[in-house]
């Protein structure tokens, strides 16, 4: 029971950090800057005062997908996921005019932000989805978080993609649109919102009586 709790604990809280750091990192620079923009990219949050707040999220959820254990290649990916996560939060984003180093860390940084999010798509569609018994015997709760699941796997993949596209646009749509920024904002929280539909929050299944009640039940209505 304490294992149940436990995983399901840490599915919710990573899903829910997931799900809230891109609402939290714009509406908290706005509010101590007194400017209502968004910046250029989620990322971009971290040459702000939301620094910490970035930087703690992925922390968080770093540590918390490294110390998810559950099947073998859930553990395998929840543990490269949380390793990527925190490679994001340790290497900066590219800095304006970036020495040698900065550069390097800007490029680590996009490359594990890619790596976390695909590897969250691939655990959500391949991973996520499985179940012990055969299609025709799953409930329609599972059936419908399935079909979360796939659909939040292939916005985290398309997303990313998009993201990395984003990078050929005029600067001036750019400017106005912010692309990348609602890219990565929609890729993490699709990637939050798996996770928490995965910690049983929504679409749960129906607890199957004890054998004591269903025995109590049945000599009620005997």
């Amino acid at each position: 029971m304490e294992l149940a709790v436990s995983y399901l604990f840490l599915r919710r809280a990573i899903g829910l950090i997931g799900a809230l750091l891109p609402i939290a990192l714009p509406i908290g620079y706005s509010i101590t800057t007194g400017r209502w923009v968004l910046l250029s990219s989620v990322s971009s949050y971290y040459n702000t005062d939301m620094r910490n707040v970035f930087v703690g999220a992925l922390c968080a959820i770093g540590v918390f997908l490294i110390c998810y254990r559950y099947q073998y290649w859930d553990d395998v990916f929840a543990t490269l996921a949380g390793a990527f996560a925190i490679g994001v939060a340790f290497c900066p984003p590219l800095p304006p005019n970036p020495s040698e180093l900065a550069r390097v860390t800007g490029t680590l940084h996009i490359v594990f932000a890619a790596c976390f999010l695909v590897s969250m798509a691939l655990m959500s569609l391949l991973l996520f989805t499985r179940s012990d018994l055969p299609p025709a015997e799953r409930t329609s709760a599972k059936k419908a978080r399935n079909v979360i699941y796939q659909l939040c796997g292939t916005l985290m993949l398309a997303f990313t993609a998009l993201g990395g596209l984003s990078s050929l646009a005029s600067q001036s749509f750019v400017d106005k649109v912010h692309p990348l920024f609602w890219c990565e904002a929609l890729a993490t929280f699709a990637f939050g919102f798996a996770w928490w539909v995965k910690g049983e929050t929504l679409w749960r299944d129906a607890e199957a009586p004890s054998p004591l009640a269903a025995a109590g039940a049945a000599a009620a209505h005997g």
